[in-house]
């Protein structure tokens, strides 16, 4: 069974080699989906609150800040009742967090996230009073309330491990609209996800073929910026949207990514590796510039396989040799990291 696991990971990961390097270099891809607007983007929001109806499984009946909580809430309604005279287990003070989206408008709803910061074992079914939250410039910018759901808490399923964290589906009402001012000076900046040189000159170089009057310029690995045409001087939204439809083939990065807990490697056909020998103890690989094929040798004086391999070879190569020794995937994953510390891997390595 151990066996199957493993041949069936490194099938796998020939198949993405296999699209990476076949496939990925020749993908054209809509400006939009690899870029950002400068100037558009979310806020985050926070506030405290008091959750009530938790039918025992709230704060601790003595915990003073819920008391305090509770003691100022009840004083909004003309009702004066001392800290220390209340005592239940029904309430539990909490942290409601949210994120507000560009563009938002006044009454629109967000969902919020509600999280115990007391001792309480459960916020489920429990209800969020009025709570404002809050950006970081000290404005509220949304007011929470309603029924908490924790995850795992329907009838008949398991009830999650972490019950003190919860949601409200639209439990914030939007209460001050946001304006985000992505045209200044007649200039609009697009932010690049991954960056690259080449990406974003491919880029500036593609919108100036469309509009010539765009004035793209690449000011860095990550930034462009354009001038809006005069024929969208008054509606730029209109030109962004032709804009994020423009198509250009990205320029790929090599690099792997290993997610250590689940065993899963990712590569990029791109990925090379020098010169380099390296064993441990379940095989041996030997990669250099012989100008022969890949072989497969028993190593003197070594436990294990031995490899020879081109030494420009690319990752499809090494992993091809690793399937044929029987390398696991912690194999894989262990060899991988020792060959970018040997300086051998030439690509970004990426650990989970």
């Amino acid at each position: 069974m151990k066996i199957q696991r493993w041949h069936s990971a490194i099938l796998l990961l020939l198949l993405l080699l296999f699209l990476f390097s076949s496939e990925l270099s020749a993908v054209s891809v809509r400006i939009k989906d690899i870029s950002q607007v400068a100037g558009v983007r979310d806020n985050q929001l926070v506030g405290y609150g008091l959750v009530v109806g938790l039918a025992g499984k709230g704060d601790n009946g003595k915990s003073k800040l819920a008391r305090e909580t509770m003691a100022r809430l009840l004083e909004k309604f003309d009702l004066y009742i001392s800290p220390d005279d209340f005592e239940s287990r029904n309430i539990a003070t909490v942290v409601v967090t949210a994120t507000l989206p560009p563009f938002a408008r006044n009454g629109e709803k967000i969902d919020i996230t509600v999280s115990s910061i007391g001792d309480a074992r459960s916020l489920s079914g429990g209800v969020l009073l009025q709570t404002p939250l809050y950006a970081a410039d000290g404005n509220i910018y949304a007011v929470g309330q309603g029924v908490i759901y924790v995850a795992g808490t329907k009838k008949g399923e398991r009830e999650s491990a972490n019950k003190t964290v919860g949601y409200i589906a639209a439990g914030a009402l939007i209460e001050r609209a946001v304006t985000s001012d992505f045209v200044i000076n007649e200039k609009i900046q697009l932010i690049f996800s991954d960056q690259d040189f080449a990406t974003v000159s491919a880029a500036a170089k593609a919108i100036n073929a469309a509009y010539a009057d765009a004035n793209a310029i690449a000011e860095d690995s990550g930034l462009l910026s354009m001038t809006v045409p005069a024929e969208y001087a008054d509606n730029p939204v209109a030109f962004l949207g032709i804009i994020g439809s423009v198509e250009i083939e990205p320029e790929t990065i090599a690099r792997v990514v290993v997610d250590n807990k689940t065993g899963t490697i990712i590569m990029g056909g791109s990925v090379r590796i020098s010169a380099v020998a390296i064993a441990n103890r379940n095989l041996s690989i030997k990669i250099e510039d012989n100008g022969n094929t890949a072989r497969r040798n028993k190593s003197q004086g070594v436990t294990g396989h031995m490899i020879a391999l081109d030494e420009v070879t690319d990752v499809n190569a090494v992993v091809t040799a690793l399937n044929a020794v029987g390398a696991s995937t912690d194999d894989i994953i262990a060899i991988l990291q020792a060959l970018k510390a040997a300086g051998a891997l030439h690509a970004h390595l990426q650990v989970l």
